[in-house]
């Protein structure tokens, strides 16, 4: 009697198949940055009303989804002139400014500063375009009151003897 193997199939290799959908949010939309023109006087800090934006291209659901993913200081104030501030603390050229931040920078000229201070930024978007803008701040002396005694203290002491 001839005993016979049990047949074994030879495994066939393993294979995995993986798939990957990206989805990608449509952005065809180009970004409008704001300048501003702002008034100083020397040696008085100002505060940076909040940068803003506005979407100039697309359709109105694309523009609705287009939001700030923050503001890069691109350059500063000339040192000499006075100092851009973030919650106390001295900015710095490419720092980015978060959008929760946005709105609490301020600007501190000089005494002797020259008339004008400017920096610019740019609006980065969740899209991944930007925008630049310019900021100009107008510096002058603070003005002096020549009707007010504001500054002057007058006391007179009788003595008798």
């Amino acid at each position: 009697m001839t005993t016979q193997e049990p047949f074994i199939p030879t495994p066939l290799p393993s294979t995995t198949t993986t798939s990957t959908t990206t989805t990608t949010v449509a952005c065809a939309v180009t970004p409008i940055s704001n300048p501003m023109t702002l008034s100083a006087y020397k040696g008085v800090a100002i505060g940076i009303p909040a940068f803003t934006f506005y979407p100039s291209t697309g359709s109105a659901a694309m523009r609705a989804r287009v939001q700030a993913a923050g503001f890069r200081i691109k350059d500063l104030p000339a040192a000499g002139d006075g100092i851009l501030y973030l919650n106390g603390v001295a900015v710095t050229d490419e720092q980015l400014i978060s959008p929760a931040n946005n709105g609490k920078l301020y600007y501190i000229p000089k005494t002797d500063a020259d008339a004008q201070a400017t920096f610019n930024y740019l609006t980065e978007t969740n899209c991944g375009n930007s925008a630049n803008a310019a900021v100009t701040i107008n510096v002058t002396d603070k003005p002096v009151d020549e009707d007010c005694d504001c500054g002057t203290t007058s006391s007179t002491t009788t003595t008798t003897v």
